[in-house]
């Protein structure tokens, strides 16, 4: 009796593993696949002088990634800003596309900030990051620096998003 108990739970440990490494594969895939789109943008960025709020609309509508990337809760664009001066530039800019309540928080003066510029789909839970400086909190701030210094896509730890505004909360990542 104990060594067909032994066979089935080596069966059961083989098979777990199995899955386990079916589980790795796809999201690993997935996550080259999210590679992908962000090295799309990386293009978009690098070809213009100014990414304006039709451009990233136009080239983030194109790309049909809520519907090819359901997992996807949003693709953003994060500007890189110093000081006051940049600051208020950024708000007046962004006032222009028509985003009149756009606005840098958490509130505050800081020495640099990684403000979310344009979030796609523009909807009533990504507009929850339009403006969210990610460089204000430790975990994203940490990715930020990261992406940075090594000019490799860097994903932070579990966080929650700041569009999740339900009661259903769930966790996520940022890939930069």
């Amino acid at each position: 009796m104990g060594m067909f108990f032994n066979i089935v739970q080596d069966q059961v440990i083989e098979r777990n593993n199995i899955i386990h490494e079916d589980r790795v594969k796809i999201i690993e895939e997935r996550l080259h696949q999210y590679k992908s789109i962000l090295m799309g943008i990386k293009g978009l960025i690098t070809s213009s002088d100014e990414v304006t709020f039709e451009e990233w609309n136009m080239f983030i509508s194109s790309q049909n990634i809520s519907k090819e990337y359901p997992g996807i809760q949003g693709t953003g664009y994060i500007q890189y800003i110093q000081g006051e001066q940049e600051r208020v530039e950024l708000i007046e800019i962004m006032k222009k596309y028509g985003l009149h309540e756009y606005n840098i928080k958490p509130e505050g003066i800081r020495e640099k900030y990684f403000p979310v510029k344009f979030l796609h789909p523009y909807d009533t839970r990504n507009e929850q990051a339009i403006g969210y400086d990610i460089y204000s909190e430790a975990n994203r701030a940490h990715a930020t620096d990261t992406a940075i210094k090594t000019r490799a896509m860097t994903i932070t730890e579990k966080i929650i998003l700041v569009q999740e505004i339900d009661d259903d909360i769930q966790n996520g990542f940022l890939m930069l």
